[in-house]
C-alpha cells in the first residue's frame, strides 16, 4: 500500500457528497435517487475513489453497505468540508444581502419546514416590501454563519452551548417528538395503541448522523418500542412521503409536518409516555442590537407559535 498524498488535486467535491450520500442511505440506489445519479454511475465512481485510496471504503452485504474504517474516516472529513463551503456560501450571501437592505434568516429543519412558511405567509400580507432570505441547515452549519454575520437571527431547536459562544438563545416553545401516521391509518382510530400496537409497523427514524437521533432512541426505549428493523433517512421529504402513501410510523417532532397535520393528511397517534422536552426558539449575536426587519420577524414569530400551539403541534414556553 503506497503513501496517499496530493488529494487536494485529486478529489472532487461530487465525490464527497456521493460518499456521505452512501453512507447515509446504505444502498447505492438510495443514494443514487437522492442525488440524482445512476447507479452504475454511482458505482463507478465508488470503484475510483477505492481504486485512489487502494482500500475497500465500504463492506457490501445483502442489506446494503456499511463504511469501513477508511470509509468512515474519508465520510467524517467530506461532511466537515462540505459543511464549511456551507457556511461559506451563506455568510457570503448573508452579507450581501445585509448591504442590499434584506433580512438574512437562518433555519434549523423541524423551523424550516413547519414553522417559517407560516411566519413568511403572515409578512407576505403585513409587510410585502420585506425582502428576506431564509438558509437552511444543521445546527452546526448554522451556527458559524450567525456568529460569522451571515444571518442576522437562526430559529429552530435550541441546543445548549458546550462553550461560550456569543449566542443568545431565546426560548420561544417546545417542539416534542410523535408518532405520526396518515390519516385512515389502522392505529388512527386506537385511541391508546400498545407497545405491542406499535411495534406491528414499521418505523421511520433520522440518521444516526442527525443530533436529534439520540432523543427519538432514548424515547422509543421508553415507549418499549424500540425497533430491530427501521428505514433510516436524513431526507425530510422522502420521511414525508412514507408515511403518507402506506402504514410506516413516522418518528419525529411534530412541527416538521406541521402543514400537513393542520391539513388532517397526517395524525399523531398517542404515545403512553410523553416525549422530553425539546426547546426551540431564536438564537443572535450577543450584545449586536437587532435590526428593526429582524424585531418585525420576531414579532410574526410569536403569532405564528401560537396559532401552532392552539393546534397542539407545539407548546409556548
Amino acid at each position: 500500500m503506497s503513501v496517499i498524498s496530493g488529494l487536494e488535486r485529486r478529489l472532487t467535491l461530487r465525490q464527497l457528497r456521493a460518499v456521505c450520500a452512501i453512507a447515509e442511505t446504505g444502498r447505492l440506489l438510495a443514494a443514487g435517487n437522492a442525488l440524482g445519479v445512476s447507479q452504475p454511475a454511482l458505482t463507478r465512481m465508488l470503484r475510483e475513489l477505492e481504486a485512489l485510496f487502494e482500500v475497500p471504503l465500504f463492506d457490501r452485504h445483502a442489506r446494503g453497505v456499511t463504511p469501513t474504517e477508511y470509509g468512515a474516516a474519508l465520510v467524517r472529513s467530506a461532511r466537515q468540508i462540505l459543511g464549511e463551503i456551507t457556511q461559506l456560501e451563506s455568510t457570503l450571501n448573508g452579507l450581501q444581502l445585509r448591504q442590499a437592505g434584506c433580512l438574512a434568516v437562518g433555519t434549523l429543519p423541524s423551523a424550516g419546514a413547519g414553522l417559517m412558511p407560516g411566519v413568511l405567509a403572515r409578512l407576505q400580507q403585513t409587510r410585502p416590501a420585506l425582502d428576506i432570505r431564509m438558509v437552511q441547515g444543521r445546527t452546526d452549519q448554522m451556527l458559524p454563519v450567525l456568529t460569522g454575520a451571515g444571518i442576522e437571527l437562526l430559529v429552530g431547536r435550541l441546543y445548549p452551548a458546550e462553550a461560550e459562544d456569543g449566542v443568545v438563545r431565546r426560548v420561544l416553545y417546545d417542539e416534542p417528538l410523535a408518532l405520526l401516521v396518515r390519516a385512515g391509518h389502522p392505529l388512527a382510530d386506537n385511541p391508546s395503541p400498545t407497545a405491542a400496537d406499535l411495534r406491528r409497523y414499521r418505523m421511520v427514524l433520522p440518521t444516526y448522523s442527525q443530533r436529534m437521533a439520540g432523543e427519538v432512541e432514548t424515547w422509543l426505549t421508553a415507549l418499549d418500542v424500540l425497533p430491530g428493523h427501521a428505514l433510516r433517512t436524513s431526507a425530510a421529504a422522502a420521511m414525508r412521503e412514507m408515511v403518507l402513501s402506506g402504514d410506516d410510523l413516522l418518528v419525529l417532532p411534530a412541527l416538521m409536518l406541521a402543514g400537513d397535520i393542520l391539513r388532517g393528511a397526517v395524525l399523531r397517534i398517542a404515545a403512553p409516555v410523553p416525549s422530553p422536552a425539546r426547546l426551540g426558539g431564536v438564537m443572535y449575536r450577543h450584545g449586536v442590537p437587532l435590526s428593526e426587519p429582524a424585531n418585525f420577524l420576531l414579532r410574526t414569530l410569536r403569532a405564528q407559535i401560537r396559532d401552532l400551539a392552539k393546534a397542539g403541534i407545539i407548546a409556548i414556553r
